[in-house]
């Protein structure tokens, strides 16, 4: 996740309290005695390099713990002969080209490969069946019990996948992993919110905004439109013509 989408998570309105700490060092940033006039965005500024660096490693550590699920079972892997009985279509391609099942969860309104399996097959009609003349054979639904076995197959081996994974995530601390990793993303939020909306009164304040900006022009990601507004116009009062 990048930080420009780490903007998406938060978007209340509230800016970082400062204590006097926060002020002595935005003083001693600016090399004065009295406050700089950009002391709360010279802050930010170094908060958010902390913040960034304590996202990407809370979130690196998260995403390192998600490798002790246990490789998928033969099972659960697209075999010869899935195709005709109709269930390859439930499957879907993994980055190693290997074409793999995905079963809905037993509680899912769409049953797929949990349904009852059926084909259509012919038979001779009788009386009963009433056709029009000229009438010899019927279409109807049966029980496909080649392909109901190998779709219980992978369900089976699926939901017992599924289960190791749940205990391995779970005994490896990955869900703490991944709330660190949420609870860091937040306080990254924050601090770019601020940095945001945060008026530049200085030369100084401008390049912490610039610099900010720049992470979003270098990334993949759509630019906030709010932090270019308030940029152009912290320049453009910096040089009195607004």
């Amino acid at each position: 996740m990048s930080a420009s989408a780490v903007r998406a998570i938060s978007r209340a309105p509230r800016r970082l309290q400062y204590n006097k700490t926060d002020a002595a060092i935005a003083r001693m940033v600016a090399g004065q005695t009295e406050p700089h006039p950009d002391a709360e965005l010279l802050v930010l500024g170094e908060r958010f390099a902390a913040a960034e660096a304590a996202y990407r490693a809370a979130c690196r550590h998260a995403s390192e713990l998600h490798s002790v699920c246990p490789e998928p079972p033969a099972e659960i892997f697209v075999a010869d002969g899935d195709h005709a009985l109709k269930i390859e279509g439930y499957s879907i391609e993994r980055p190693d080209g290997r074409r793999m099942y995905i079963v809905e969860d037993a509680n899912a309104e769409w049953r797929g490969l949990r349904r009852e399996h059926w084909c259509w097959q012919r038979r001779p009609a009788t009386p009963a069946d009433r056709l029009p003349a000229g009438g010899h054979t019927v279409e109807e639904r049966v029980p496909w019990p080649e392909a109901q076995a190998r779709a219980d197959e992978i369900v089976s081996a699926y939901d017992r996948w599924k289960g190791e994974c749940a205990l391995a995530e779970k005994t490896s601390g990955l869900a703490e992993a991944e709330e660190a990793c949420s609870r860091a993303a937040q306080d990254l939020s924050d601090v770019e919110f601020a940095i945001e909306r945060a008026t530049a009164r200085t030369l100084d304040g401008i390049l912490v905004k610039a610099r900010f900006a720049k992470r979003d022009i270098d990334s993949e990601f759509e630019v906030d439109r709010l932090l270019y507004k308030g940029l152009i116009r912290d320049i453009l009062a910096l040089g009195g013509l607004i």
